[in-house]
């Protein structure tokens, strides 16, 4: 699909085919700039980065994340949850699951005029929609990891399951991991196609042969 992500200041694009980049921003404040920039338009911000492929512009919020902070990213955050329970909400009123619901919605509708009946007052009650089930099914997302390299896959491959999400930026992360941690994770992912850009303020202190590295140096010289 020629999938790639430009931006006006860029004399270079990042090719998104299935592929890892380091994108090391040498001046501070143009790292911060450019993160917060990107990081705005997964928002549904504005912003100048441009995602497309062979067929045109295709929205960032809906293809790309940024993970400013690795070791503490949550793979049920706000964002996966209320994407998983509009998905339940789905599920519970289709074709598979409807009459199931409708027979549960009856028996709470039961059982709530059982306990007003033996009240020693006088209760009423809303009767619950079946838009507002899978409020008290309160289901939450289990995740697994052993460490916090796994943390971060885990939460990659949520927002890819969940929210469609096949494109990650990942600030800084060479900062926390060993080289054998970040070749885990660009091997892990490049298998189940996530595509990867790692932005960092300075070169690492090991080399990544995966990796397909860009440099913006402090006087934002670009060098690729």
């Amino acid at each position: 699909m020629n999938e790639k992500l430009v931006h006006p200041d860029f004399e270079f694009q990042i090719s998104l085919e299935d592929n890892a980049t380091l994108l090391i921003i040498e001046n501070p404040d143009a790292l911060r700039r450019y993160t917060l920039e990107l990081q705005s338009q997964t928002m549904g911000g504005e912003g100048r980065f441009v995602l497309s492929d062979s067929k045109g512009i295709l929205e960032i919020k809906d293809r790309v994340a940024v993970i400013i902070d690795p070791l503490n990213i949550d793979p049920s955050n706000k964002k996966v949850m209320s994407r998983i329970q509009s998905q339940i909400k789905e599920m519970i009123v289709s074709d598979e699951h409807y009459l199931q619901a409708v027979e549960l919605l009856s028996n709470i509708e039961r059982f709530t005029q059982s306990i007003e009946a033996d009240y020693k007052l006088s209760l009423t009650h809303e009767p619950v929609d079946i838009g507002d089930l899978h409020k008290i099914l309160n289901m939450t997302l289990q995740v697994d990891y052993e460490n916090e390299i796994e943390r971060v896959m885990e939460a990659m491959n949520v927002l890819h399951d969940v929210c469609n999400i096949d494109i990650f930026v990942l600030f800084s992360i060479f900062s926390f991991f060993n080289e054998n941690d970040i070749s885990t994770l660009i091997r892990e992912s490049l298998s189940l196609k996530h595509n990867i850009i790692f932005m960092e303020g300075r070169e690492p202190l090991f080399e990544c042969n995966e990796l397909k590295k860009v440099i913006i140096d402090k006087d934002l010289c670009q060098i690729f």
